[in-house]
């Protein structure tokens, strides 16, 4: 498993010493993950909207 550069998992082995550098990633907006499931080649693409605590606040404020 791959956050950005940072491996964090290989062939099942934790690197624990990387998470500072894989939490330092994620506060972008931005993000690539890699994950290898062992099942094959495939890939996809996710796109995702802003669910920050503003983001759900706002649109917390009104019924549909």
């Amino acid at each position: 498993m791959r956050i950005g550069s940072v491996v964090l998992f290989r062939d099942g082995r934790p690197f624990d010493d990387e998470a500072p550098r894989a939490a330092d990633y994620l506060r972008g907006s931005d993000l690539e993950v890699e994950i290898d499931l062992g099942s094959g080649p495939a890939e996809a693409t996710v796109w995702t909207c802003d669910l920050s605590a503003e983001y759900v606040r706002i649109n917390g404020e009104y019924r549909t």
